[in-house]
């Protein structure tokens, strides 16, 4: 067998020996095997057999050897025991994220074993100055007498008032501060925030002080975007990061995002580009929102980028970690993993707590990340960073709290990580599983190639969830993966679920989570209840073709929950309720459903009191007439059932009249009497305008008796903007000039803050102009070819 071609460094195991365990029904042709192998046994464990391998034979080699028969449980090399690796740094007690014994942190049980393993991985390394990891943050307190030593100097400058390298920067010996424009990146957050970044990643270890970084050793690129309160500018962002890919950095810490549910910046894509073609490994926080970042993303840790990696928080008991002010946010697609995050002890400004303190949020659980990419790269200097970044995923230790949370359901296991050997696995399942329909049979999949092994993919596809999943293409391996499925029925009630797994010559990665598109049946309309004494009936349309059936749920009084009633056949279109209490108010809704997979959307909500023995039948609503949900008279005085107070008055019959047995009965009286006047006043204008005046007192008092959230909620503005800003990223033609630039800042009564990669420009807006006209020049000029807002970004809080 040839050698593996990344073999893990033999001074972890003894060399020539194996451990292999067989399975039990395979026990007693153990000696058959190692004959097969010409290899010999030495001590006995039970299933567990040590195995003295013949000469020329590697480690690496029987490994996967052992591991192809099918006799083997598993087959590991005889690993070196060493005592474990603690530093003497005497607060290393509360650092849990790193060693977790289950001892209590900042008032929080912890569970042991709930850490990254750094203890064991520290066996192997302890980090290297070689690696540089730059802080896209507050800055850091450079001088802090744990950090000091760690922090990056820039070997091409000397502080001597020159550009010593050429990069428009004077003095930057230690990295830039863009906020202010200056050579001092110092931390001047509120929280020391940037400081308590870089003691994750790397505080000095071992040297009797306060704590100790996921490397002892490592070089901090302090690089300043965010102000005093932990705000900055997107352009600075994007100018940190073409710095760090200048200054040679291998790794990017990026704990700042952008509220989930913002739209995503074109110019910090590209900026990220480059620093993918320059192969640095980017993390990103995936904020504190609480958020599902498949539905809403959070960037920059949502681009589909496959150096990018984007980490959520877990707390001491390896749960995801809630905060005084929100929660990790998560995603099946777009999260990667989770880290520590909650009650992190780790260096601060000097001047605040001493220089340590606890915080939390996705800002700390992506440093442990950092700094475990940094510790591996340190251990296998021979690994790309996209290697790197695929032994981080691949090695995260799986947890059931984080199921259908991560691309990879685990949380960061360094101790795993450094020991690795990528040619030994199966790829890493791919992330950022995305499905688009773009025909009424065709539907379009792509995701990210996130693994450097694999050969090809293959898509799994199901038609229902209690259907087994069926692999329907082969995909060969690309920078940009996707397939499209054809010949499909796209139509009501459909379900269309798949799946996407990597495959290399040592098997198949875990699939991605299951994406869906589904046609939801049509709901049924028309519902209608009639109260009789001891029943309800129940009447609707049935306008769906595909149905399996109907549900029916019932509530009981003004705030009771729905629950299910009744599962009808299809084509139903009525039901009667026998289990009711006289004078008890119901709510009713229908809904159709395919499979019990797929429903439709709910009917309008109905309710009724039910009646004594002695009271007539009355229908909510009438099966006649036509004004618009019941608001006849209204809609026909203002012309639409959308009118904000024809909206209004629903509110009101829904919210007060229909929650008393008097209003119940007083709507069903105007039901019964006011069609016919709709109709008269909806073909007269004089009338039209005398009734929206005899009404607009009720309309008015409707608005003060109902709460504010309902009145207000049908009128609200909904075409409101954030863009209000007066700086704004455009990126130019490429055959733009300076002079150009500066003609269009003119014609805006700006001027030009700042000039990216790219081809991007910051102009601000002149503050005598307004915003929608100077746009509106701006994408009118022939120079222009996007605009977007030069956004504020925010270090994720939590407390």
């Amino acid at each position: 067998m040839p050698p593996l071609t990344q073999p893990a460094p033999e001074a972890n195991y003894i060399p020539g020996e194996l451990l292999v365990k067989f399975k039990p029904a395979y026990a007693t042709s153990a000696e058959t095997v190692h004959a097969a192998a010409n290899s010999r046994r030495k001590a006995g464990m039970k299933r567990w057999e040590r195995v003295q391998l013949p000469q020329g034979l590697s480690v690496a080699a029987a490994v996967k050897w052992y591991g192809l028969r099918p006799e083997v449980e598993y087959a590991e090399p005889n690993y070196r025991v060493r005592k474990a690796t603690l530093p003497n740094d005497i607060s290393f007690s509360l650092q849990w994220g790193l060693s977790n014994t289950g001892q209590a942190v900042n008032g929080a049980a912890g569970l042991s074993g709930a850490d990254i393993s750094a203890t064991r991985a520290w066996r192997t390394h302890t980090g290297s100055r070689q690696v540089v990891v730059a802080v896209i943050d507050t800055g850091i307190d450079y001088l802090h007498p744990d950090l000091q030593a760690n922090i990056w100097q820039n070997p091409k400058e000397s502080v001597n008032g020159n550009d010593d390298d050429g990069n428009g920067k004077i003095d930057d010996v230690r990295g830039w501060n863009f906020v202010a424009n200056s050579a001092d990146p110092v931390d001047d957050d509120i929280d020391g925030h940037g400081t308590h970044v870089a003691g994750i990643i790397g505080a000095v270890g071992d040297n009797g002080t306060g704590v100790s970084g996921v490397n002892w050793q490592v070089s901090l690129m302090p690089l300043k975007v965010l102000d005093a309160n932990g705000d900055g500018s997107l352009a600075h962002i994007v100018a940190a990061i073409d710095y760090a890919i200048d200054a040679g950095a291998h790794i990017i810490n990026a704990s700042y995002a952008f509220r989930c549910g913002a739209a995503a910046s074109n110019a910090e894509r590209e900026a990220l580009e480059r620093a993918r073609s320059a192969g640095l490994l980017v993390v990103a926080a995936a904020g504190n929102d609480g958020c599902n970042n498949d539905q809403q993303p959070t960037y920059p840790a949502s681009h589909a980028l496959n150096h990018m990696l984007s980490v959520g928080a877990t707390d001491s008991t390896d749960s995801r970690a809630f905060f005084k002010s929100g929660s990790s946010s998560y995603g099946a697609h777009t999260v990667h993993l989770f880290a520590p995050g909650k009650h992190i002890y780790s260096t601060v400004r000097q001047v605040l707590s001493g220089g340590y303190a606890f915080e939390s949020g996705t800002s700390m659980a992506s440093p442990h990340v950092s700094g475990a990419a940094a510790l591996v790269k340190a251990a296998n200097p021979a690994l790309s960073m996209r290697e790197v970044r695929e032994v981080l995923l691949l090695s995260v230790t799986e947890l059931q709290a984080l199921n259908s949370r991560a691309v990879t359901s685990g949380r960061l296991n360094v101790g795993q990580a450094i020991a690795m050997n990528l040619a030994s696995h199966p790829p890493v399942r791919p992330s950022h599983l995305r499905l688009s329909a773009i025909s009424d049979d065709r539907i379009k999949l792509q995701w990210l190639d996130d693994s450097t092994t694999e050969t090809h993919w293959l898509v799994q596809h199901r038609t229902s969830p209690s259907r087994a999943f069926e692999v329907v293409a082969s995909v060969a391996s690309s920078d940009n993966p996707g397939h499209e499925h054809n010949g499909l029925q796209l139509g009501e009630g459909s379900y269309h679920g798949y799946r996407v797994v990597a495959v290399n010559n040592q098997g198949e990665s875990a699939p991605t989570a299951e994406v869906v598109r589904t046609v939801v049946p049509h709901a049924p309309a028309n519902l209608t209840v009639t109260a009789q004494p001891a029943r309800m009936n129940l009447v609707w349309q049935d306008r769906s073709n595909r149905e399996t059936g109907y549900q029916v749920e019932r509530a009981t009084g003004n705030t009771g929950a729905f629950a299910e009633l009744a599962v009808l056949a299809p084509d139903s279109q009525s039901y009667a309720d026998t289990q009711v209490q006289a004078n008890l108010l119901y709510r009713y809704r229908v809904r159709a459903e395919v499979e019990n997979t797929v429903f439709s959307d709910y009917s309008a909500v109905q309710s009724a009191t039910a009646l004594p023995p002695d009271e007539p039948a009355t229908t909510f609503p009438p099966t006649s007439g036509n004004g618009g949900g019941g608001c006849f008279i209204a809609t026909a005085a203002w012309g639409s059932e959308l009118h904000p107070k024809v909206m209004t008055l629903r509110a009101f019959r829904d919210q007060v009249l229909m929650n008393h047995a008097w209003g119940q009965r007083l709507v069903s009286t105007y039901y019964r009497l006011s069609p016919p006047l709709a109709d008269h006043v909806r073909q007269h204008n004089w009338l039209r305008a005398i009734t929206r005046i005899v009404i607009s007192p009720l309309a008015w008092l409707a608005e003060r008796v109902l709460p504010k959230a309902e009145a207000g909620a049908f009128f609200r503005p909904t075409n409101e903007t954030a863009e209000n800003g007066r700086q704004w990223l455009i990126q130019v033609k490429p055959d733009t000039d300076a002079n150009a630039v500066k003609s269009m800042a003119d014609s805006v009564q700006g001027q030009v803050i700042q000039t990216l990669r790219g081809h991007w420009v910051v102009i601000e807006i002149g503050s005598s102009m307004d915003i929608p006209s100077a746009l509106a020049l701006l994408r009118a000029h022939p120079s222009v070819q996007q605009i977007e807002p030069n956004a504020t970004v925010s270090r994720p809080r939590a407390l």
